[in-house]
């Protein structure tokens, strides 16, 4: 510890100063987190109602998979209740929420998963095996590369 130029430390805060100023501190941290929970429910309502059947938002939604056109009207008691939600609940309603939206301002949705590569499950399989065998031939020929020679 250095000490100023006077050679004499600080002076310590008494206890009474130092207990007022970390009360004073959590009164606004207090203040400020019913204020961001109070939003944040405030939001979550927001987004259930609008998702929730007869929402601004539930046309907008497509009907597969069923849950998203359900989870607002499931989620909606839950905020009300003042209980909190699990994150994948979160997600999940802002997900949806945020899909609506898209949809409703024209975005075009398409294919969740690319169309078919191949003709058939036989297809399929014959080019899987000929990719592991070749991958397999390849970890081979590596192996002998690297594995010394005996003198």
């Amino acid at each position: 510890m250095t000490l100023p130029k006077g050679g004499a430390p600080p002076p310590k805060k008494d206890a009474a100063a130092s207990a007022a100023t970390e009360a004073a501190g959590s009164d606004e941290n207090q203040k400020q987190h019913q204020q961001d929970t109070t939003s944040d429910a405030d939001r979550l309502v927001e987004m259930a109602l609008a998702v929730s059947r007869d929402g601004a938002l539930w046309h907008y939604l497509p009907k597969q998979p069923g849950w998203y056109r359900r989870i607002g009207s499931e989620l909606l008691g839950v905020v009300l209740a003042k209980r909190d939600l699990t994150s994948v609940q979160r997600h999940r309603l802002e997900f949806v929420y945020l899909l609506g939206s898209s949809i409703r301002e024209g975005a075009e949705i398409g294919l969740a998963y690319p169309p078919a590569t191949h003709g058939s499950v036989d297809e399929a399989r014959s080019a899987l095996r000929d990719a592991l065998e070749h991958i397999h031939a390849k970890a081979a020929a590596w192996r002998v590369a690297i594995t010394p020679m005996a003198a």
